[in-house]
Order: structure tokens, then C-alpha cells, then sequence
């Protein structure tokens, strides 16, 4: 079943599946998104983004930084970011496909999540 939702959703365009992922968490209308204002001043915060991180990585069969949402704050940026990543991917010749990003120190999530909760 997950093989069909996941098909189902990559058969829409990158930026669809974003926002109904963003919608879905912050349990809004996706009509109600803005895809240029920052997903934290629509309502997201540390938990969700880590979710639509995670979904994201299901979906798209690849690891994304835990800074993804900080670093890319827009559906519009995440969905362009993600797009780039993809057809890199794809024109990859090398054994692992998968991009691998450098994960962020634990001191740097920790500094990441006290800047949102001051």
C-alpha cells in the first residue's frame, strides 16, 4: 500500500506533493498556503518539519538534511531544492544515486530548536 500512495504521489508535480504534505500537517486547506511565505510563520514548527522531512525521504527514496525546512523555508524553495536534487540524481553516473547530505551536528540542531522555542 505504501508503494501505491507513494506512486500516486509522484505521479503530480514536486510542488503538489509538497504542499499537500505542509497542508496535511498543519491540518489547513491547502488553498490557504502561500507557497512563498515561510512555512514557520504558516504554523510549522520542529515536529512538523521533521515529518515532512521524513515523509519526504520516503517518497522520494533519498537522505535530506535535518536543517531541510530551516534552509529551504518556502514550498516554493523546497520544491525548486528538491527539483535540482532530483535531476542530479538522475543524471548521476556514479553507484549511489542517493545524495547524501551532511547532517548537522547535534550542537547545531540543539542551537536550531532553542532559537524556535525563544
Amino acid at each position: 500500500k505504501k508503494k501505491d500512495v507513494k506512486k500516486k504521489l509522484l505521479n503530480k508535480p514536486l510542488k503538489k506533493v509538497i504542499i499537500e504534505i505542509v497542508a496535511d500537517q498543519l491540518e489547513i486547506k491547502e488553498s490557504d498556503l502561500d507557497i512563498n511565505i515561510p512555512l514557520f510563520e504558516s504554523g510549522l514548527d520542529s515536529v512538523h518539519s521533521l515529518e515532512i522531512r521524513e515523509a519526504l525521504e520516503s517518497l522520494l527514496d533519498v537522505q535530506l538534511s535535518v536543517s531541510l525546512i530551516y534552509d529551504y523555508n518556502t514550498i516554493d524553495r523546497l520544491s525548486n531544492y528538491l527539483e535540482s536534487l532530483i535531476e542530479k540524481n538522475k543524471n548521476s553516473s556514479s553507484e549511489n544515486i542517493l545524495e547524501k547530505e551532511e547532517d548537522l551536528k547535534e550542537a547545531e540542531l540543539l542551537e536550531m530548536l532553542k532559537k524556535e522555542i525563544d
